[in-house]
């Protein structure tokens, strides 16, 4: 009796890089057993650690854009501002990071 799993994976695609079109800084470290360092400097070795990762860098660069007003930096991406102060300490953000910049 043949399982019905070996009939489905014959369905299945193989996908690979060049179909993508996947950038060459992801495509490089998907053949290495280590860490992958996306194109934003992220390094990651689980979806949670790049998702955290992300979502730093994201609120950094909002709070810096912002001058740290936590309030404005919340209303840019469609946060509240206590899902922002939540989202800070969850990523372990101290406001003393930001940097700066100016519109």
């Amino acid at each position: 009796m043949r399982s019905a799993t070996t009939e489905v994976d014959k369905r299945v695609p193989n996908l690979t890089a060049d179909l993508l079109d996947l950038p060459s800084a992801c495509v490089e470290t998907q053949e290495t057993n280590g860490p992958a360092e996306w194109p934003s400097g992220v390094k990651a070795t689980t979806l949670r650690e790049a998702t955290d990762g992300f979502q730093r860098e994201m609120v950094l660069a909002t709070l810096a854009r912002q001058r740290s007003n936590r309030a404005a930096a919340a209303r840019e991406p469609g946060l509240e501002p206590g899902n922002l102060n939540r989202l800070m300490k969850r990523l372990q953000i101290d406001p003393s990071e930001v940097t700066g910049e100016t519109r």
